[in-house]
């Protein structure tokens, strides 16, 4: 769903930004008009540089949603195959498993790591292995006290 919804947002940036290239356009062509006096160019002016400043925001807006929804189906992806592999990843099971290249892996796995969703752990080759939290089952989570009680 949300390689969807960033295909979607990808589009309409594409969009926003040639109707940009046309509204500059249209509004250079008025300003031409105007300095040839012809009748109601200065509004046809305001009138098409407006809608282009509106879709520059808008082509920001589109840009930034594309970039959250890829955000969020890299992380997505990440966690179900931690969990299908039992919590323990390496960059290259990743790599091989999924879309990512080995650089890629890395850094997406390393980024988790320092934001603390997973920990680091080192084979004897000194390989970094990821290990995510298992799973809980809903009677753990019932199970479950405050850190005070620990």
């Amino acid at each position: 769903m949300y390689r969807f919804k960033a295909g979607v947002c990808g589009f309409l940036f594409i969009v926003s930004v040639l109707s940009v290239i046309i509204s500059s356009t249209l509004a250079i062509v008025s300003v031409s008009r105007y300095f040839n006096a012809e009748k109601n160019s200065i509004a046809i002016v305001f009138l098409f540089s407006g809608i282009a400043l509106g879709l520059i925001y808008l082509s920001k807006y589109f840009k930034r949603r594309r970039s959250y929804y890829l955000s969020e189906y890299i992380d997505n992806t990440i966690l179900q195959f931690a969990i299908e592999a039992g919590g323990m990843v390496t960059a290259s099971e990743l790599a091989a498993k999924t879309s990512f290249g080995m650089n890629e892996a890395s850094e997406y796995l390393e980024r988790h790591h320092m934001s603390g969703f997973c920990e680091k752990k080192f084979t004897e080759d000194l390989v970094p292995v990821y290990h995510f939290a298992k799973k809980l089952s809903h009677d753990e989570k019932k199970r479950s006290v405050d850190i005070l009680d620990i």
